[in-house]
């Protein structure tokens, strides 16, 4: 059977200079061709950004986004011109090849509606002219919000809420086959119902990408267009630039499962390990060199939750010469100054440190299995040895006091020099956690909402929303979720103050790798001070103009769902 896996456009996604490919149609495709099928990915956020979008006026693209617009024309009561012009130019062959199941990725899915209508007159150009199935999905999106997208949308004809994405697709595409096998933790559209077919899917394997040369080729940038997109007008910084190399960083995971026991991720620890095996690691990592790959954009609960495993992968990455540089998650627990170096000498550019908070009563409470005094230890030592550190805080922890709130700003005010990039939340009680299945230990009382929210009309993304909780002798939902967002603010402000909003969220990992790779890790007092001029403005990649004025405001979020209409 022949797939076609698109990843639709998105009013905006993120607001870095450049973007990553997308990992999950890579993933879907390798799983459909190892079972025999036939591909094509269909990477339309590129080609809309770049091209297309300017092929419409900021009317169209409001009219794009009006849902009463977009439901009267997927379902017949009215003919819009300007969506039948947006389905032509989409609907060729050489962007979207014929196939028997179009499968489209809800990946980083706003409530913005922009890429949900997009998809909707997509698929309704489809299901016209080339009368052929329809369906969406996307592990990270709550169950409850893709049936409220078929119950509104009825032009899908499944939607996969499955967190093993890959058995539910092949489950769809073994039914249009023929096969009366069941469909796993799928919806289906059947003679005008909404079938929820729950069966679970079985442990979920760590996938593996197939990236399509023709897609990836769009993410290659040289040096000269990634210092472009910054403010880097300064012969210092011009001198950087003898040498113009090209640059292509791959998304690449090899554990999505988590030994830690933090209260608050919604990673089941009790479930074994699905890390790869490290030679099989090595295998596809050598398979990315060989298709161009200069740095790898690891993206795994994280890279040391297994000390010899860990070990075991830098010495081969050492060993096979790959001279890739890389990034990912790093736990402090499974961590030393030996294993540091190791990672450095493997390619280790910026690591991303999941601290949460710096209450040493908080860090016990959620299980960080942490101390203050080895955060400050190998924080140090991890920028010492040259190593851009990320840190991650959450705002508003569950029974977090004022106190609590002070030691985090403590904290960050105290190791400055040892912090380089900052992601901050506000706190959410995802379905899964340990916070969640265990609300009774921690002293929560759950809040299940009675009434149908809605999940598309929200600032947050799909799949962002928390649920509603009381702290036993403590706050009341309605005080908590005030309480989370001053808490975050507190943190915001400290930020903002010492090290500077631009450094929430925003990783800029193609310049860093590029000033890596020209500097090196020796040199990184004077990546700090490139990347702190080269910031001060740059073009996000989805526009034409250069940002200057940066803002956090995540605490400005809605935290409770609007009812539905």
């Amino acid at each position: 059977m022949k797939i076609n896996f698109i990843y639709p456009p998105a009013n905006i996604r993120n607001s870095e200079a450049f973007p990553l490919p997308n990992l999950s149609i890579a993933v879907l495709a390798n799983a459909l061709n190892s079972a025999g099928h036939k591909t094509f990915q269909a990477d339309i956020e590129m080609l809309w950004q770049k091209d297309l979008k300017k092929l419409f006026s900021r009317g169209e693209l409001k009219l794009i986004s009006d849902k009463k617009a977009v439901l009267s024309h997927i379902t017949g009561e009215s003919k819009e011109a300007l969506f039948e012009r947006l389905s032509s130019l989409l609907l060729k062959d050489k962007i979207l090849p014929r196939a028997d199941l179009y499968a489209i990725t809800f990946a980083d899915m706003d409530a913005d509606p922009l890429m949900l209508h997009i998809c909707a007159i997509l698929a309704h150009a489809i299901k016209k002219l080339r009368k052929k199935p329809i369906v969406i999905g996307y592990r990270t999106i709550p169950k409850e919000a893709y049936k409220q997208i078929m119950e509104e949308y009825p032009i899908f004809d499944y939607a996969v809420y499955s967190q093993d994405g890959e058995k539910s697709l092949l489950a769809i595409v073994d039914k249009l086959s023929g096969s009366k096998a069941p469909l796993i933790e799928t919806f289906e559209r059947k003679n005008g119902f909404i079938i929820d077919n729950e069966k679970s899917s079985s442990f979920a394997i760590t996938p593996s990408p197939f990236y399509q040369n023709n897609v990836i080729k769009k993410y290659i940038a040289s040096d000269s267009e990634i210092f472009s997109r910054y403010n880097w007008d300064y012969p210092a910084i011009k001198k950087i630039l003898k040498k113009d190399e090209r640059n292509l960083i791959l998304p690449y995971s090899f554990e999505t499962t988590c030994p830690g026991a933090c209260a608050f991720c919604s990673n089941n620890n009790n479930q074994p390990s699905n890390a790869k095996p490290v030679a099989q690691v090595l295998e596809e990592l050598a398979g990315l060199k060989a298709l161009g790959a200069t740095g790898i954009y690891f993206i795994n609960s994280a890279f040391n939750n297994h000390y010899k495993y860990a070990l075991d992968l830098c010495n081969g990455m050492i060993k096979h010469k790959f001279n890739f540089f890389w990034s990912d998650c790093a736990n402090m627990r499974e961590i030393d100054e030996n294993l540091l170096d190791k990672m450095k000498r493997a390619g280790a550019v910026k690591l991303t440190f999941g601290m949460e908070t710096a209450s040493p009563r908080l860090l016990k409470y959620i299980r960080k299995g942490a101390t203050i005094s080895k955060i400050k230890k190998y924080l140090a030592y991890s920028n010492k040895i040259g190593i851009w550190n990320h840190m991650e805080f959450i705002g508003g922890m569950p029974t977090e006091t004022e106190k609590d709130t002070r030691a985090t700003a403590k904290f960050i005010k105290e190791n400055l020099n040892n912090i380089n990039v900052y992601s901050l939340n506000p706190f959410s009680l995802y379905p899964g956690s340990p916070f969640y299945r265990d609300s009774k230990k921690f002293g929560l009382i759950l809040r299940p909402e009675e009434q149908d929210v809605d999940y598309l009309k929200s600032d947050e993304k799909v799949g962002n929303f928390s649920e509603r909780f009381d702290e036993v002798g403590g706050m009341k939902w309605n005080e908590k979720t005030v309480q989370i967002m001053a808490s975050t603010e507190a943190i915001a402000k400290v930020i903002g103050l010492k090290a500077g909003d631009k450094w929430i969220d925003f990783e800029h990992i193609h310049l860093l790798m590029s000033l890596y790779r020209k500097l090196g890790h020796s040199q990184k007092p004077l990546i700090k001070k490139i990347m702190d001029i080269m910031t001060y403005k740059f073009k996000p990649y989805h526009c034409d103009f250069f940002l200057s004025d940066i803002n956090y405001n995540k605490h400005n979020y809605r935290r409770v769902l609007e009812k539905k209409a």
